[in-house]
Order: C-alpha cells, then sequence, then structure tokens
C-alpha cells in the first residue's frame, strides 16, 4: 500500500505554462486592444481570449465579471481603486 500523506496534492488538467498574473497581464493587454478597436460595447469576450490565446474558461476563471476589464490599470493590470482614477 502507498502512503500518500502529507504528499502535495496535483491539480486536474494540463499543467500551467505561466502564472495567473501573468496570463491576466495578458489578457488585460488583450482587453485594451479589442476596446481601443471596437470600443467597450463592441468588443466581444471571445475575440479577448482568442488574442490571449487562453480559453473562455481561463479568462473567466482570472478575470470573473465584464466590468472587471474596465476597471483594470492596464499599466499594472490591478485593479484600479476609487481614489486612482
Amino acid at each position: 500500500m502507498v502512503h500518500t500523506e502529507g504528499a502535495a496534492k496535483r491539480s486536474r488538467g494540463r499543467p500551467s505554462v505561466r502564472s495567473d498574473a501573468e496570463t491576466r497581464h495578458i489578457i488585460a493587454d488583450a482587453a485594451q486592444r479589442e476596446f481601443l478597436a471596437n470600443g467597450y460595447v463592441g468588443a466581444c469576450v471571445d475575440d479577448i481570449a482568442k488574442s490571449a490565446g487562453v480559453s473562455k474558461k481561463t479568462l473567466y476563471r482570472l478575470i470573473p465579471r465584464r466590468p472587471t476589464f474596465s476597471g483594470l490599470d492596464h499599466r499594472s493590470h490591478r485593479p484600479l481603486h476609487a481614489g486612482d482614477r
């Protein structure tokens, strides 16, 4: 019998190629390009995901709501706070 107590549990799916923070950065850049090209209303989440090279599932896991895109500081890719605007 194999004793696995204390062993790190591996997450399901494919291993990450990059960190979540780096992927958020890539998504934020893709979103900014999409918003500049088509406006906020005309922007398509499918196109943002495709441009960022991620699935929509990954996009929504890291940035769960569309309004969050417009609240990103595109220099640091962190949410803006009310005093920052």
